[in-house]
């Protein structure tokens, strides 16, 4: 009897186990399903609720630049207008500085000029990270950033895969970055793109990011980048935080990233290295 009720229980998680979904696929139908449930939603509601990073970070850009453009006469003292052009003077200050840090004789005071191997303003910069998700899924992480000064551009590919369930996901980005100084330390960027994510099903949009870095020291620094990616309809919300430890033109990278859906959360610690000029 012990042995029929051990087999019968054997079985039993056996089948459990089959029939389990894993991370990666309760991920995109999480997708699917949100998706479903905005064209319904949409039906009743004009406009689309997916475009609030955009809405925050470059609403009050572009509000800010029509504001200095009209007359003395009809200036406008309000409180939120008065926002938008102190982010407008954030912006033509941050620009400057860009432009400073990359010619050969800055002539702001207290401003040097970049060095290879500085994170903030690199004219290329190759980073590759593996992550840890769980027992079963890791992922491999690529960035290829290149620029000058103001102008930069990057490629980002990320590999998730699920050994259990013989899963994948490929998530590629492609973003023009445009990048901006606040002294010798500290560096952000307005991301704007295309990003794709390819499950069994695929979702592609446009992308927005908001890299803000800190060089604390020679051999220091950290990178905080949040972004939205707007897939079909869906928005995914990413978290990205590392620290750094460069030498020379390297870097050594500890950080942890979250790529969340509505309902389902990939995220995990991950281990990189960046090489940087």
């Amino acid at each position: 009897m012990t042995v029929l009720k051990f087999h019968i229980v054997f079985i039993l998680m056996l089948i459990s186990s089959l029939s389990h979904a894993g991370k990666l696929s309760d991920f995109e139908k999480d997708i699917i399903q949100s998706k479903k449930y905005k064209h319904e939603e949409n039906r009743h509601h004009d406009g689309s609720g997916g475009d609030w990073f955009f809405d925050i970070i470059f609403e009050g850009i572009l509000g800010g630049t029509e504001n200095s453009n009209t007359s003395a006469g009809k200036r406008n003292d309000t409180p939120h207008t008065s926002d938008q052009n102190y982010l407008v003077e954030l912006i033509e200050v941050g620009e400057k500085t860009s432009k400073q840090r990359i010619s050969k004789y800055p002539r702001e005071s207290g401003i040097t000029k970049r060095k290879n191997g500085e994170i903030i303003l690199p004219f290329y910069r190759f980073n590759m990270n593996t992550q840890h998700v769980d027992n079963q899924i890791y992922g491999l992480d690529f960035k290829m950033e290149f620029g000058r000064g103001v102008h930069g551009f990057e490629v980002r590919t990320t590999k998730y895969r699920d050994d259990q369930d013989n899963e994948g996901l490929r998530y590629n980005q492609f973003q023009y970055f445009h990048r901006m100084s606040f002294g010798n330390k500290v560096g952000v960027n307005f991301g704007m793109g295309y990003a794709n994510m390819d499950i069994v099903e695929s979702f592609d949009g446009l992308i927005f990011s908001l890299p803000v870095l800190f060089q604390n020291g020679r051999h220091f620094g950290i990178e905080f980048r949040p972004s939205y990616f707007d897939a079909d309809g869906v928005g995914i919300n990413e978290m990205d935080i590392s620290v750094l430890y460069t030498y020379r033109k390297m870097a050594f990278r500890l950080g942890y990233r979250s790529i969340e859906s509505p309902g389902v959360d990939i995220d995990g610690v991950y281990f990189g290295m960046d090489f940087i000029f």
